[in-house]
């Protein structure tokens, strides 16, 4: 083993080390090297460009290529297996463990590289994804659900977890307590962090994110009690079971404004008159701001958020203001959780002034406008005939013609 590792090789404990493959930026984009006995695997690889990363982390561990025994991607999205041709045909004894359908994309990467080309053209394929070479299919195996491979005898449990894609799996290490999963645990960003709080949202992909299966995914990855998740952007995080909620949360939030505002749209009578607009407008929004959080936001980090001191005095003032914002938040829900009763009684006492209130302040449908109209309606004897009704209306057509306020007048029968 080298004397020290190098900056993108950080060791996490219980023979697990994070990998940054460098892809857009620093501590963006992880890979996962296991060691157990001599033996190793790796768990994602990143793209093309990370192989040299992954090949010199095994000399830096003291480690031959032989010695490694599995190459586990995620899922095929590029930056997590665009690299494994190129690792493969380092790795002379390693086997190649994947989701079943998944695997037909690595055998062959053409149609998997033609629609990433559609997508970022050319020059960006060039630039961060590189070539993607086929593996051979007799070293490809496809996991089962609920599979058990050893690495020197360490068990790596492999599930099936839809959500992200429908090609994605997750492998559960119970030596380290964690589970290595892909995309399907979210995005944590590390400039972010508050502490050792992760700052966390969902990833997604325009064709197959299904949020229904991303929820029961991420129970499903609860249910073993992880003390921690590696997530591939990026490290190991803890606090999993808040982080599950607020992915959960951040999931389940936009399709309950949705599902509360658009029917609102589908109302009959005067009310749905007023807010039809509303309701379309509401639901239309939220739903375009769900697309633009979990897709060009992520990209945007990715792309212009750099690692270490951010330094200026308006990022230090800002921070200063939002970090003072966040504690008195907390003291807050600290206050209230600790003083239930009162806070309930404040509730009630509010409650109840509102209807007070609601006698003091007018309110109508359509707010009272001066518009110098007058509107009159006059109903005649049940079984009036047409021309009875039009003698008196000529009557009072009559009398308005000499009240001289009067500048004009429109009937109807």
């Amino acid at each position: 083993m080298s004397a020290s590792l190098p900056p993108w090789l950080e060791p996490l404990g219980d023979g697990v080390h994070a990998i940054d493959t460098g892809f857009h930026r620093d501590r963006y984009d992880a890979a996962y090297l296991v060691v157990e006995g001599g033996r190793a695997a790796f768990i994602d690889t990143g793209t093309a460009f990370a192989v040299p990363r992954l090949l010199g982390a095994l000399d830096a561990l003291g480690l031959a290529p032989g010695a490694v025994d599995l190459v586990i991607p995620t899922h095929v999205h590029l930056d997590h297996a665009g690299g494994v041709g190129q690792l493969m045909q380092a790795l002379p004894a390693a086997r190649l463990l994947v989701h079943p359908r998944g695997a037909r994309h690595l055998v062959n990467p053409l149609a998997l590289y033609l629609g990433a080309l559609k997508v970022y053209g050319q020059a960006v394929m060039d630039r961060d994804y590189g070539r993607l070479l086929p593996v051979p299919e007799e070293r490809v195996d496809t996991s089962k659900d609920g599979q058990v491979v050893t690495l020197a005898g360490r068990p790596l449990l492999l599930a099936h977890t839809p959500g992200h894609a429908l090609h994605h799996h997750c492998a559960w290490d119970a030596r380290s307590g964690g589970w290595f999963t892909g995309d399907n645990f979210g995005m944590a960003i590390s400039e972010l962090r508050i502490g050792d709080r992760p700052f966390i949202f969902p990833t997604t992909t325009p064709v197959q994110f299904d949020p229904d299966a991303m929820v029961a995914s991420i129970d499903r990855l609860l249910a073993t009690s992880p003390r921690r998740m590696f997530v591939t952007h990026y490290g190991a995080i803890g606090h999993v079971a808040d982080c599950a909620a607020r992915l959960k949360d951040s999931i389940a939030a936009t399709v309950a404004i949705i599902a509360i505002f658009l029917p609102v749209a589908f109302m009959d009578g005067i009310i749905g008159k007023f807010f039809f607009q509303f309701g379309v407008t509401l639901s239309v929004a939220v739903a375009l701001s769900l697309l633009e959080a979990l897709t060009l936001t992520p990209m945007r980090c990715s792309r212009f958020l750099k690692w270490g001191d951010q330094g200026g005095w308006v990022y230090r003032a800002s921070d200063r203001v939002l970090t003072r914002a966040a504690s008195a938040y907390e003291g807050s829900l600290r206050f209230i959780l600790r003083h239930r009763l009162i806070t309930v009684a404040l509730a009630l006492a509010f409650f109840g002034a509102s209807f007070w209130l609601a006698k003091k302040i007018p309110g109508e449908m359509i707010p009272s406008q001066d518009q110098s109209q007058v509107l009159l309606r006059v109903k005649g004897p049940v079984g009036s005939s047409i021309t009875f009704t039009d003698a008196k209306f000529r009557q009072i057509e009559a009398y308005l013609a000499k009240v001289p306020e009067v500048t004009g007048y429109f009937s109807t029968v």
